[in-house]
């Protein structure tokens, strides 16, 4: 049976999440079905009572309302793309007890050279935390396993969005993290799988429309 994922987002945020979606359901293999869930009530997100962002704590603890008013089940993994703001400039969250997850959609184009399409690293940061949440069943396994320092591993913690272009490029699982992987193993073709579909990713930004292609003189 594949993982079920339920993908949402913010009515003002609909087109990238369909982007997002189409470039997830690119990867060849059965093992991730994605879903989409749509409000018909009015935004997802309450009116904040302050007017800065939501703390993760927060944001966290609306996805658990909005998980219990769609009634879904605890084995489904949701993943809601937002345009909210988050405090401490956070672009990625993990709520390991839910099986929640955010990315943030703000400020991606300032990776990009030109008008180019943000779907791609967004696409790159919702498989590796899925990958995460179902290798690592708890957050402290989790975060032992991150980089602190960047190496350009997909595991790389990266202070900054800006610091992502490493991980971008390279799409690699350092043997450390490797190890980490396999020692929580629940299938290692789910691990091949995931591996696949980040190199196809980084291909998509290496040869595709992320990067403007230079060429040399003769």
């Amino acid at each position: 049976m594949p993982y079920s994922i339920i993908l949402t987002a913010e009515e003002q945020d609909e087109a990238q999440l369909l982007e997002v979606k189409e470039v997830l359901e690119s990867i060849p293999g059965k093992y991730l079905e994605y879903q989409l869930k749509k409000g018909s009530k009015g935004p997802f997100i309450p009116s904040s009572k302050s007017s800065g962002p939501l703390s993760e704590y927060e944001f966290f603890s609306w996805m658990r309302d909005f998980r219990t008013g769609f009634d879904l089940g605890n084995e489904q993994i949701l993943v809601f793309l937002t345009s909210q703001p988050i405090a401490n400039n956070h672009f990625n969250g993990i709520d390991f007890p839910n099986k929640s997850i955010f990315v943030d959609l703000n400020n991606w184009e300032k990776l990009l050279v030109g008008n180019h399409p943000i779907k791609y690293p967004i696409a790159f940061h919702v498989l590796i935390s899925l990958l995460i949440v179902i290798y690592f069943k708890e957050e402290a396994g989790a975060k032992a396993a991150l980089h602190k320092e960047d190496m350009g591993c997909i595991l790389d913690f990266n202070r900054a969005k800006t610091k992502v272009d490493l991980k971008l490029l390279t799409a690699r699982i350092c043997p450390t993290c490797m190890d980490a992987f396999l020692s929580n193993l629940p299938d290692i073709n789910l691990l091949a799988y995931f591996r696949s579909g980040l190199e196809k990713i980084r291909h998509d930004i290496v040869e595709g429309e992320y990067y403007r292609k230079i060429k040399p003189k003769p």
